[in-house]
């Protein structure tokens, strides 16, 4: 009931403010539009409470394929996250080519998936964390099967590419500092590990938008939610085979973003013996 009440009042409240203060704002907007489970949320609440910039937070700038997604948790018995700010952003940002930030986050695609499986634990497993009864090895099957597992190693190639005509991995970039600065015609956009201290991400960040200080308060941590213990259960004993592995960590995406050194480690980490 309180998802319901969120989606179908709050929610709505919340896009209109949102684009009132966009109207009112003579700053550039910023758009913190990464794939989902890197971080951003707490970059867009840090933001938000931080500034009077006019900013929104999107995984995708393509309306259909949002709405898509929306379709799929309605009809799983699911209430989506929240409005999509896409048209809005679509008719008075992006067509009207205002110069706009972008914030966009990367980060090891095996944690990601782990952490991404498990806030939308209910949409593959049918039940919620509380009430799940099955055992550990039960999840992982259903993990195996059912998770979108190129997503992360993909989402630079097939949305951020399509949506912004910038292929990123055109642009050198050197994975032992882990943040970059783009620009591109009306475009700037800042690239940040996830992995970075929040000190760091709160320097850039404040560089970038010209807010001093600013600092990155963490929301929305899957391993410090109530579902911490099947989460860390989980990733404790999930294992993968060599084949896989090396799709996600031998990916265009990897070689970019990560050291050689981390991805040996995710390889230790994680390779079934």
């Amino acid at each position: 009931m309180k998802a319901f009440i969120r989606y179908h009042t709050v929610d709505v409240l919340k896009l209109f403010f949102l684009k009132v203060n966009f109207i009112l704002s003579k700053k550039h907007p910023i758009l913190v539009y990464t794939m989902a489970k890197v971080g951003s949320m707490s970059v867009y609440f840090s933001i938000r409470k931080q500034t009077n910039y006019s900013c929104f937070h999107i995984h995708t700038l393509n309306l259909e394929e949002e709405l898509h997604n929306q379709e799929i948790c309605l009809t799983n018995g699911l209430i989506p996250d929240s409005r999509t700010p896409i048209h809005f952003i679509q008719r008075k940002i992006l067509k009207p080519k205002k110069v706009v930030k972008f914030i966009t986050l990367y980060r090891n695609p095996i944690d990601r998936n782990i952490s991404a499986f498990f806030d939308a634990f209910e949409l593959y497993v049918g039940t919620s964390i509380e009430n799940y009864k099955g055992e550990i090895e039960q999840l992982i099957q259903i993990y195996h099967e059912k998770m979108p597992h190129n997503y992360a190693v993909e989402w630079f190639n097939q949305v951020f590419e399509r949506d912004l005509g910038i292929n990123i991995y055109d642009y050198d970039f050197n994975p032992e500092i882990g943040f970059q600065t783009l620009v591109k015609d009306n475009y700037m956009i800042l690239v940040l590990s996830s992995a970075l201290d929040n000190s760091v991400k709160g320097e850039q960040i404040g560089q970038f938008i010209n807010q001093q200080p600013f600092y990155i308060t963490d929301v929305n941590v899957t391993a410090s939610k109530y579902k911490a213990k099947l989460y860390n259960e989980f990733k404790s004993t999930i294992k993968f085979s060599q084949s896989y592995l090396d799709t996600l960590l031998q990916s265009s995406y990897s070689q970019h973003f990560f050291t050689n050194e981390e991805i040996e480690a995710s390889y230790k980490r994680w390779l079934e013996i």
